[in-house]
């Protein structure tokens, strides 16, 4: 954990974000998240949608990963803003170095980790809605991708916890034991 109190950052432990890759189960988390916490839940692929109306893959067939990448870093820049909220990222939203700071300096970071084969399945039946995926089905193309974003996860993370083998029950309430924690050591 590198967490330290900054004077001014107060509203940092107020906001919990989940980054990490595709199937790592940042939705899935953030739900029982909310339930437990009563924190807002928001996804910022949902809030692209929402804005724009068209699902994100008719964004990537429209615009390409850099037009998507633009929407994000917006939606991305306005809900890191808001207080006392759970934001489950796109699995890529950290290669945008704005978006990594507006993280980083807005909440408390949480890295979800899978293993390569864990994640191939749980995506594996939404290949549709996962415009990355289609074009990096391959496990090879996959790992690739991770070994790229993972450095750039941990540079930003507070905390992070393997997916693999535990429940999103589970995970959310030793989150919000360790969140919990955290805020109490520095009030």
């Amino acid at each position: 954990m590198k967490l330290q109190y900054i004077p001014g950052m107060r509203h940092k432990f107020s906001n919990i974000f989940l980054i990490g890759p595709m199937g790592s189960g940042k939705n899935t988390l953030g739900k029982q998240l909310s339930l437990l916490s009563g924190l807002q839940l928001y996804d910022s692929d949902s809030e692209i949608e929402q804005q724009t109306g068209v699902p994100i893959s008719w964004i990537f067939e429209q615009e390409g990963e850099a037009g998507f990448r633009r929407r994000e870093n917006e939606a991305i820049l306005r809900l890191t803003k808001l207080q006392h909220i759970i934001l489950a990222t796109g699995g890529g939203c950290v290669v945008t170095p704005s978006n990594a700071t507006a993280l980083e300096k807005n909440g408390v970071v949480i890295h979800l980790q899978v293993s390569l084969a864990i994640q191939i399945e749980r995506i594996a039946s939404q290949k549709t809605k996962r415009p990355l995926f289609s074009a990096n089905s391959s496990s090879e193309k996959l790992a690739a991708l991770n070994k790229v974003r993972e450095p750039l996860y941990q540079a930003i993370a507070d905390f992070t916890y393997n997916t693999d083998h535990i429940s999103p029950y589970v995970l959310a309430k030793q989150i919000l034991q360790d969140w919990g924690q955290l805020k109490i050591e520095n009030k």
